[in-house]
């Protein structure tokens, strides 16, 4: 009899931290990469430099966390093929602009929220029966620390629309905690990681992955509905 295989579903796995994720987690032994991405040409690439034998392991499947349709799609197709999600890795975000509460501009604060809020929370609800299908039954946001209430989390100048955008990712999260007893749930936050997002400060994107890894494969049942920065361990509140 086979291994059973462990399953994962990336979002945003194109570039940065997803894209790193997926490199990892195919140095594994018996696993199947869901690795969504808005445009899979850079996964493509990616899997054509892999061995043969790791290649089938890499399922790209085309998700905008814009478009809801597309979720819809991709969970379709696992389905028809029979599959199911052990760790739902919810990584896809966005952070261009930079404002203050004085300069508040509701398109842009939408879009933070449109990403980072309802599409995380639509990732969520469109592959929660296939994560309930799996073994693990566990699905992770990638969130941050800007978003967390914990006394003296960082509140850096100019983040407000994506700080907001993730705390409400935050408390969201803790309703589907209540909700989805049979699933655990958690918040992971990479720290700062050397990305497009941090412009390029912080730890280096393999390492910051390597401890957010490490965090996911040792979230139990019990700590559903922790909040845990992968480099410092867990935070109180959020």
């Amino acid at each position: 009899m086979s291994p059973a295989l462990t399953t994962y579903l990336i979002t945003g796995a194109s570039k940065g931290i997803g894209l790193e994720m997926t490199r990892q987690l195919i140095q594994l032994p018996n696993v199947r990469i869901y690795a969504t991405a808005r445009n899979t040409s850079a996964l493509d690439s990616f899997i054509s430099e892999l061995p043969e034998s790791k290649k089938a392991a890499v399922v790209p499947l085309k998700l905008d966390i814009e478009e809801e349709a597309t979720m819809k799609s991709a969970a379709a197709q696992i389905e028809s093929s029979g599959g199911a999600i052990d760790y739902l890795l919810n990584n896809a975000a966005y952070s261009s602009d930079r404002g203050k509460v004085e300069d508040f501009d509701p398109e842009v604060a939408m879009k933070y929220f449109r990403i980072n809020t309802v599409g995380a929370t639509l990732v969520m609800k469109h592959f929660l029966p296939l994560v309930r299908k799996s073994t693990h039954k566990t699905i992770i946001n990638i969130s941050s620390g800007v978003g967390a209430f914990e006394a003296g989390s960082p509140k850096p100048p100019g983040t407000v629309y994506y700080s907001s955008s993730k705390t409400a990712l935050n408390m969201i999260t803790a309703y589907a905690v209540k909700e989805w007893t049979d699933v655990t749930i958690a918040l992971i936050t990479p720290g700062l990681t050397k990305t497009a997002l941090s412009g390029g400060m912080g730890l280096d994107v393999d390492e910051s992955v390597r401890r957010v890894l490490k965090r996911v494969h040792e979230v139990k049942k019990e700590d559903s509905g922790s909040f845990w920065n992968a480099q410092e361990g867990r935070i109180q509140g959020f």
